[in-house]
């Protein structure tokens, strides 16, 4: 079945689909050259559907991202696309997903984090779905991670001096690690920029809700 990556970026939600078993088209308004499956540059709100069997989003997550939070609080004004693009799909009649993060006003869907599928990054978004979805499990987290936000690529681990026997103290950066660090602990074998990176998420998670989405079409 075809899958339409719309906002695709370098490539973190295509290639999961694609471990699923979609043949995959990515759409975006920047050159993406090393997008790993068939690309085309162009607008996400206006592309054509038609073609395509199920439909993936993951607009701009700037307007609701706790990243940006200090900019917004500033002033800064990001593009808040996800309901037109919610509208868009609901309106073509075929399956779609939206991805986004903690923040965004999604209407229901799973919440999945890089410790459900053994990663090393928690990166927490959200998939709102046309079709019901199951998570895998709870989250599991642990005292060692590895953070992928900008260009920096930060291993971290509790701070005993801010937390307590629970595991509730502040996360403490321990050294910066390079690109290929920050690409393993997301299970990504494919080139990118940092920049890209700090945007992607993990393909096990377009693993796991394609693979549902492809048992129930």
């Amino acid at each position: 079945m075809r899958l339409l990556d719309l906002f695709c970026g370098a490539g973190g939600c295509a290639r999961g689909y694609a471990q699923a078993g979609f043949e995959i088209v990515g759409v975006d308004l920047f050159p993406r050259p090393t997008y790993p499956y068939a690309f085309i540059r162009g607008d996400a709100l206006d592309f054509p559907l038609d073609d395509f069997d199920v439909i993936h989003a993951s607009p701009p997550c700037q307007a609701y991202s706790s990243a940006t939070f200090a900019s917004r609080s500033r002033g800064m004004q990001y593009p808040d696309l996800l309901g037109r693009m919610r509208m868009r799909l609901m309106a073509s009649g075929k399956p779609w997903i939206i991805e986004n993060v903690v923040g965004a006003p999604v209407h229901s869907g799973i919440l999945l984090c890089g410790s459900m599928f053994g990663l090393r990054v928690r990166r927490h978004r959200f998939f709102e779905c046309s079709h019901l979805l199951f998570a895998p499990s709870a989250c599991r987290h642990d005292d060692n991670f590895v953070t992928v936000m900008g260009g920096s690529i930060l291993r971290q681990k509790k701070n005993p001096a801010y937390g307590g026997r629970r595991g509730t103290g502040a996360a403490k950066m321990v050294r910066t690690f390079s690109i290929d660090e920050g690409k393993r602990a997301m299970g990504i074998d494919w080139e990118c920029s940092a920049t890209e990176l700090s945007q992607m998420i993990p393909p096990a998670y377009t693993r796991w809700v394609g693979t549902q989405l492809l048992e129930v079409l």
